[in-house]
């Protein structure tokens, strides 16, 4: 048995959080992790913003704020940030799980304390460990341990019956939606005018998650038409928000440069939903070409693929059995593993 502490300075959550409101795919990811360490017989302690002091699934929650006196630890696993460093005195192990993108261990006042501290860079995808700077120490290589996809998201049966013509987007708004909604009401909705575009994952990190979505200001500038064929969802549970996906057609996500793994793009295709997306950053590591959704630049090129997957039922059987069949990815119990063989 290992001590492990893992540290998170995203937003106040604990491993209860998810259950009630929905949560990015950090803090998600750390509370599945250290769930799946736990259930492996491990101590564990999970740190972030949170004023509560809590035991859930067998993990140890606390605040970041106060936090120090830990001894005897044998893996320190502060999320992407030098700043949390120091809260943990001489670990055995000191690794950085790196889930953004890795710009900010370059910024020049951050250079130093990588090279004082030398931690073990773990990143979540192929594509982080390309844009590892060599300024950062050379000997500790990045070891890519992707990120995996919540249990009960996987292994779905296939559908029987096609879905109605139903797109969705499960990205920060920022993101994705200046460029998707007016390929949307331009490009795709004229050709399909039963079509609705449901929008998932509205957060601004200024704000808590379950602050009440916000307007988007890209959507007064559409007609009426567009407007009335969007679904903007509240922040919904993880159980809601996996069936909104699920009866949706195509997920729809041009990409966008701090997608580091994209999350959503994982779940969608685990689930059978096909996509379309842009070929940037991570993206060409989470759909398959051709096989189970398709990767197009050009808004003309992104919106005939829409088309045809919300029209086609036989190409949406294809891409939906394939993705089935081809992208459940890890779970975390194999990711706790993998940090047991590799990191520990």
């Amino acid at each position: 048995m290992a001590r492990i502490i893992i540290a998170d300075d995203t937003s106040p959550y604990t491993g209860k959080t998810g259950r009630d409101i929905g949560l990015g795919g950090t803090e998600s990811s750390v509370i599945n992790l250290a769930n799946a360490f736990a259930k492996r017989g491990h101590q564990v302690t999970a740190l972030t913003k949170t004023t509560e002091h809590l035991t859930h699934e067998g993990v140890e929650w606390g605040p970041l704020a106060g936090a120090g006196g830990y001894r005897g630890v044998d893996l320190y696993l502060p999320v992407q940030h030098p700043r949390l460093f120091h809260l943990v005195a001489r670990p055995r192990k000191l690794a950085v799980w790196l889930i953004w993108p890795v710009n900010n261990l370059r910024h020049y006042k951050r250079i130093p304390i990588m090279w004082r501290y030398r931690p073990q860079p773990v990143v979540a995808s192929k594509w982080l460990e390309s844009e590892y700077s060599w300024v950062l120490p050379p000997w500790k290589k990045p070891i890519v341990i992707p990120l995996a996809i919540q249990e009960d998201w996987r292994h779905f049966p296939p559908l029987e019956t096609p879905p109605p013509p139903h797109a969705i987007y499960a990205s920060m708004a920022g993101r994705g939606l200046p460029f998707l909604l007016p390929v949307w009401e331009k490009l795709i909705l004229p050709r399909v005018p039963a079509a609705k575009l449901h929008i998932l994952g509205i957060k601004n990190f200024a704000k808590p998650y379950e602050t009440a979505v916000p307007d988007l200001p890209w959507i007064s500038e559409m007609s009426e038409a567009g407007r009335t064929s969007l679904v903007i969802h509240p922040t919904l549970r993880r159980d809601e928000q996996r069936e909104v996906m699920r009866s949706s057609r195509v997920l729809l996500y041009h990409g966008h440069k701090s997608e580091a793994f994209c999350l959503a793009a994982a779940e969608a295709q685990a689930l059978g939903v096909p996509a379309v997306v842009g070929p940037h950053g991570v993206l060409p590591e989470r759909v398959r070409d051709g096989e189970t959704g398709f990767m197009r630049a050009e808004p003309e090129a992104f919106a005939e693929e829409a088309v045809r997957i919300l029209t086609d039922d036989q190409l949406w059987r294809r891409l939906h059995a394939a993705s089935l069949a081809m992208q459940q990815g890890p779970s975390w119990d194999e990711v706790a593993a993998e940090f047991e063989r590799r990191v520990l």
